[in-house]
């Protein structure tokens, strides 16, 4: 039986598909809030807009087509299902039909799911996503609720786990706390079967989170009804200012509110910070961030993270001219806003070249790797073996960056969640230069690389305004 009976479509007649909720046949997305991210599976950008879905009718005939093509492979059970999954994913990528294709990826996800692989079965839902107009919130929830009820093993946990904390933060972003709770229960269950103390626990702490923003989007929602009435309310004004600068960092937003907040010393750093823009006078920047710092003491303990974090943004932009011990008590302050993570980009080591068999998972401090002919490790081949790096880099300011690769022979890069290179047949000897923009307070980095024979090597450098370019040190990666 498939762990996914209880919410996918087993039949072939239209009153079956009628009878059970499913997100494959569920109507169009009809929230407004929801928007339609690209995927962060390993598959190549697609700009085009995605399809309408297809109608029920087209998409029941497809998997019957499907089944009958495919008898044979259908029959296989467990883990055997993975090698149909892969099958029918191949066939999607090069299928015309809508109908078809879509019905493909549907099928992928289920049997995915039904042979205990979260990876293939969350892929495929990315590529649903993608590829279609479809019920984002329902499918993510679906799948993942699936998953946490499932016996899967700790290392597919953690694939779950962590994909599934990218699709919390997208529902956040998107203010859809129903589906950010759902998403955030299934990932705390999935993430205490790790066995990995750090994604437990930063499980568990964005559940309570994700529970906390609910209640103040509530109360935010309330206050915005006042605010109809009385423009000049300053408890709402407050109220609202904080959710949307203190809590979603969109200060843009937020700023204008908090100018008529209750709080004199909070209004007046508001109306400050609308005075000066974003200067890029040091003298004005470090009078920010001093302001902002000052006013963190005073302020209480669900405030003072907000207003330090608001400090750190100024501080960070003051300290490209900075010197001396001006410097020495910026970069004081600044580690104190450093939250408690391990430095390093954590590496997945694969004996393969198709990222399938793990054998190693280690935090690499740096990428500056010259392997030459030798293996990365006595459990990793000299030959065909792949590595996945996952992590955030800090670079010192916001701004945009130049990243240097230099590898041999495939290496794909992702920058906040988008592919910004691909080269499939490298055998790079010089830099290649990559821009990038990249947030002081950290940026998603993925970086895929693929070993087939010969020599090998994986370096990724950058180059800082007025430096030379040089490898990127542990500090600026976390995991």
């Amino acid at each position: 039986m498939f762990v996914g009976e209880a919410w996918r479509w087993r039949g072939v007649t239209a009153a079956l598909v009628a009878s059970l909720w499913l997100p494959c046949f569920a109507a169009p997305p009809t929230n407004e809030s929801i928007s339609n991210n690209p995927p962060s599976a390993p598959a190549e950008e697609d700009l085009s807009p995605p399809l309408p879905q297809p109608p029920d009718e087209q998409v029941i005939k497809a998997i019957e087509e499907i089944r009958t093509v495919f008898e044979k492979d259908y029959r296989r059970r467990g883990l055997q299902r993975v090698e149909l999954v892969r099958l029918l994913r191949k066939q999607a990528e090069t299928e015309t039909k809508p109908a078809v294709r879509f019905a493909l990826l549907c099928e992928s996800r289920d049997l995915a799911a039904d042979a205990l692989s979260a990876e293939l079965a969350m892929e495929a839902v990315d590529e649903l996503i993608a590829g279609f107009d479809v019920d984002i919130a329902a499918e993510r929830s679906a799948i993942l609720g699936v998953l946490a009820k499932a016996s899967l093993d700790p290392l597919q946990s953690e694939f779950a786990a962590l994909h599934g904390l990218d699709w919390v933060e997208e529902a956040l972003d998107d203010d859809d706390y129903e589906t950010a709770v759902k998403l955030g229960t299934s990932v705390d269950t999935l993430a205490s079967r790790t066995k990995i103390k750090s994604i437990d626990t930063r499980a568990r702490d964005t559940l309570k989170r994700v529970k906390s923003m609910q209640l103040d989007f509530g109360r935010m929602q309330a206050a915005m009804k006042t605010l109809e009435t009385k423009p000049d309310d300053p408890t709402a004004n407050t109220t609202v200012g904080k959710f949307h600068a203190f809590r979603k960092g969109d200060w843009a937003l937020g700023l204008p509110y908090l100018t008529k907040s209750g709080d004199a010393e909070l209004a007046e750093l508001a109306r400050r910070e609308l005075e000066v823009g974003r200067s890029a006078d040091t003298v004005v920047q470090m009078e920010m961030g001093d302001a902002w710092w000052d006013a963190s003491i005073k302020a209480s303990n669900a405030a003072r993270a907000a207003y330090q974090r608001r400090s750190g943004v100024w501080y960070r932009a003051a300290l490209p001219a900075l010197n001396g011990l001006e410097l020495a008590r910026v970069e004081k302050r600044l580690a104190e806003l450093l939250p408690e993570v391990e430095n390093g980009l954590l590496a997945e080591y694969f004996a393969d070249g198709q990222f399938r068999k793990m054998v190693l998972r280690r935090i690499d401090p740096q990428l500056n790797f010259a392997w030459g002919k030798s293996a990365p490790a006595p459990s990793v081949p000299a030959d065909e073996f792949s590595v996945r790096w996952v992590g955030r880099i800090h670079p010192p300011a916001t701004g945009e960056y130049t990243l240097l690769i230099s590898a041999d022979d495939r290496v794909r890069l992702w920058i906040d969640k988008k592919e910004v290179f691909n080269c499939n047949d490298c055998h790079l000897r010089k830099r290649i230069p990559v821009k990038v923009n990249l947030l002081s307070t950290g940026t998603p980095i993925r970086i895929d690389f693929v070993e087939r024979s010969g020599t090998a090597n994986m370096i990724l450098e950058w180059k800082l305004p007025g430096a030379s370019e040089l490898p990127i040190p542990k500090k600026a990666f976390t995991h």
